[in-house]
């Protein structure tokens, strides 16, 4: 979605598109490096700690892009510290998911987990097509009216896994009443 985004404002950076793949070569190459680092650092904390810990990161960062994005350079420290964050908080997300569910429901669960990647993905870059066509339609700044969605997306996700989990034992139903 970002990546759309910054695509369509390359061209007022006077980016050239080789830079501009550059700028955004850094949003995957945070993901990849703290995927790996993650890994290979063995890190001590929960693996809801660690997600709840990147979910406010990754709201910090969007709220950051919406001040920096008439600038490459902040753009482009942003988009790969939250492709570092989004690589902690992804890694972190399926390794809880695979830990809850028996082995024997595991391709399932699998399943649903790409198809929920692939959901993520597609309606992220529903939001940004139509955060920019309707600042076009109304003459506002597009990354402006993107950054803002996405900032509201972002903080509906914190309040959603941000919030404390079920109880051992204890079903949703059982919760809502």
């Amino acid at each position: 979605m970002l990546l759309l985004l910054y695509s369509s404002v390359f061209p007022t950076w006077g980016l050239s598109v080789a830079a501009g793949r550059m700028v955004l070569f850094c949003l995957l190459a945070g993901f990849r490096l703290a995927v790996v680092g993650a890994n290979a650092a063995h890190l001590r904390i929960s693996n809801q700690q660690r997600v709840a810990i990147d979910t406010v990161e990754m709201l910090v960062v969007v709220v950051a892009n919406m001040t920096a994005w008439h600038s490459p350079v902040p753009v482009t420290v942003l988009l790969f510290l939250m492709g570092a964050f989004l690589g902690l908080a992804i890694l972190a997300n399926n390794v809880s998911v695979m830990a809850a569910v028996p082995a024997s429901a595991s391709a399932v669960t699998d399943g649903m987990l790409n198809v929920a990647h692939a959901l993520g993905a597609a309606l992220g870059v529903a939001v940004t097509a139509m955060g920019l066509y309707l600042a076009e339609l109304h003459h506002w700044a597009g990354p402006r009216v993107v950054l803002s969605a996405l900032t509201m997306c972002a903080l509906a996700l914190a309040a959603t896994t941000l919030r404390p989990p079920l109880a051992s034992g204890r079903r949703v139903e059982d919760c809502t009443r």
